[in-house]
């Protein structure tokens, strides 16, 4: 998962990972196994080799997109109490 997320994860410039991030990216990961478990006895013998590579790569897709929007998010409030400190001094 973790190579997913660092190979397919888009990094808006100026951006910087902290510690926080990693942090952030470990527990999103820890997601990935309760979900295909839940999928796996939602759907029975009915889940079959195909479909687990398919919800591989939907929770794959998801955590690196929520990933992103955390980044993103997080950059943007730092760049502004940045900026809000440098006004106020």
């Amino acid at each position: 998962m973790r190579d997913f997320v660092t190979k397919n994860s888009y990094t808006p410039p100026f951006t910087v990972i902290t510690r926080h991030d990693c942090i952030v990216v470990h527990i999103l990961q820890a997601i990935e196994q309760p979900f295909l478990m839940a999928v796996r006895e939602v759907l029975g013998h009915k889940y079959t080799a195909y479909l687990d590579r398919l919800y591989r790569r939907v929770i794959h897709f998801i955590l690196g997109m929520l990933i992103v929007g955390y980044k993103q998010t997080y950059n943007a409030s730092a760049r502004a109490a940045q900026h809000y400190d440098d006004s106020n001094n």
